[in-house]
């Protein structure tokens, strides 16, 4: 398994996210927190993938080599509030985001602190969803073609509570 250098917290997350004032952004990276999505794949989003009356997204799988192969992921009433307002802002464009994904990269950083990548991010949901006991079946439905894959973010989180019993001192009673 590869070392991620650092786990982005819900409540970190949280608090960044408050003080993005450029709209578009604040869409983004809640729309990356809520979804686990790769970046490529929320770059790709149409505004016709967003469903407002089912507030769901629907998320073009980037990385299977299957044609038409997709998510449906369910966004909050809050994101959709977001995304509704913004992209009524730009009516010209069928895509939601017109960035590239080096922009979002370096958005990524300057927001969150120089070790937050848009790849972070995904781990980071994946860990606060295995944190948050959530059913690895559903977890996979980050976009994982194998359950093998997602398995990896279980042994992650057994690995994190290893090295936090080590770090603990004992003292002798």
């Amino acid at each position: 398994m590869s070392a991620v250098k650092k786990i982005i917290k819900k409540d970190y997350f949280d608090e960044k996210v408050k003080r993005i004032a450029k709209t578009r952004d604040r869409v983004l990276f809640t729309l990356l927190w809520e979804t686990g999505s790769r970046i490529s794949e929320l770059l790709s989003i149409r505004k016709i993938h967003v469903d407002f009356k089912d507030n769901t997204i629907r998320i073009k799988h980037l990385k299977r080599k299957v044609e038409g192969a997709e998510r449906i992921v369910p966004i909050s009433e809050n994101l959709k509030v977001l995304i509704k307002a913004f992209s009524e802002k730009f009516k010209d464009s069928d895509y939601l985001f017109n960035i590239e994904r080096k922009q979002a990269y370096n958005l990524s950083i300057a927001y969150f602190g120089t070790d937050c990548t848009p790849r972070q991010f995904r781990h980071s949901v994946a860990i606060d969803l295995v944190n948050s006991q959530v059913d690895i079946e559903a977890i996979r439905h980050l976009g994982h073609s194998r359950l093998d894959v997602t398995q990896k973010y279980l042994d992650y989180d057994f690995e994190t509570m290893k090295q936090s019993l080590a770090k603990r001192k004992l003292s002798p009673s």
